[in-house]
């Protein structure tokens, strides 16, 4: 990642920052010419959407060429109108479940669609539907959007253990996949948000369960930063960035210092304070700072970031590997069979 990419990070935090920012950011905006670096890393982060609606809010769209505005409004309506049609899903799915007296919330993506009713704020690009239920009540779940169309599902070729959410359904009448969870942070990492605790505390939005404000931030973090390894990697997700400011969690003082305790939060503060001033009010630790520096420096220099990712990658393929194989009888013959399979042919 070169230095412009590195601006163009911080950049789009200005943009999508909640902040009275609207002077500082026009200012940049009217030197600003690198158009299609900032299409590149917005779109590989999902975030085209929220860029038009952020500058169309703050007033400032008007400073794009103007195909570029005509672009972005375009994506902006198509998933605009691709979210409502999930809204509808998720009507659905929620009377299904509902109707069977299972406890559930949605999560991720479904929820911060569901809080966006209320003002039309449906910018945030969704690609499943995923749902948190009582594990006793997982498979009936499961069983019970089968019956209601849900027929098809994708999953793994072998038996999987420990994971946190079941196959993949598909209707062929919705638009998007469901993912039914017991979990909602990979093994042995669960007990970075209590499930039980969220359930517990869930609040009814426009008609809907989802969690608190506490734990739909906790997640948000915690979903990154574990479930894909964005700690692990010590990548930045401007996705996540831009989910914890629309959860406020910059205004939430429990929530960062819950955080502030384990270290896959206290990286996400170093580098979330560093592309957005909504989190100035964090003080980082000197270790914070150190890591934070380390990323910088990856990320200014694009072939340390390769080299690093590449090395992490193989060394966690390998890893993940060998435990499939020590602990996993469904996996070694799910191999031995492949294996079988290509000698035959």
């Amino acid at each position: 990642m070169n230095t412009n990419t590195f601006q163009i990070y911080q950049l789009i935090g200005q943009i999508i920052s909640f902040n009275n920012n609207a002077a500082a950011l026009k200012f940049r905006l009217e030197s600003f010419n690198k158009w299609e670096q900032l299409v590149y890393h917005s779109s590989k982060h999902l975030l085209l959407p929220t860029i038009y609606k952020r500058l169309q809010e703050k007033a400032l769209l008007g400073l794009l060429p103007a195909d570029l505005i005509q672009y972005l409004e375009e994506i902006h309506g198509i998933n605009h109108n691709r979210n409502l049609q999930i809204l509808k899903q998720i009507k659905t799915i929620h009377q299904i479940l509902a109707d069977a007296h299972i406890t559930h919330v949605f999560v991720k993506g479904a929820a911060i669609l569901i809080k966006g009713l209320k003002n039309q704020s449906l910018e945030r690009m969704v690609g499943d539907i995923d749902v948190l239920v009582e594990r006793s009540s997982l498979h009936t779940a499961f069983k019970l959007l089968q019956d209601n169309g849900y027929t098809e599902s994708i999953g793994f070729d072998y038996e999987v253990k420990n994971y946190r959410h079941l196959d993949r359904q598909i209707s062929k009448t919705g638009i998007a996949a469901v993912e039914l969870h017991d979990e909602l942070i990979r093994h042995p990492n669960q007990h970075l948000v209590n499930v039980g605790d969220l359930l517990a505390k869930l609040v009814m939005c426009n008609q809907f369960p989802i969690p608190n404000d506490y734990y739909m931030g906790l997640h948000c973090v915690m979903a990154f930063q574990v479930n894909d390894l964005g700690y692990y990697y010590k990548h930045i997700s401007l996705k996540t960035l831009s989910d914890s400011l629309v959860l406020q969690i910059p205004q939430q003082p429990e929530l960062l210092n819950n955080l502030q305790y384990h270290k896959q939060g206290r990286l996400f503060i170093a580098w979330a304070q560093f592309l957005s001033g909504d989190y100035h009010s964090v003080k980082l630790e000197f270790r914070q700072a150190f890591q934070l520096s380390l990323m910088l420096i990856k990320l200014k220099h694009s072939y340390l970031g390769k080299v690093d990712y590449r090395l992490k990658w193989s060394v966690e393929f390998i890893k993940q590997r060998l435990k499939l194989w020590f602990t996993n009888r469904s996996y070694r013959r799910h191999i031995l069979k492949d294996k079988l399979n290509t000698l035959q042919n």
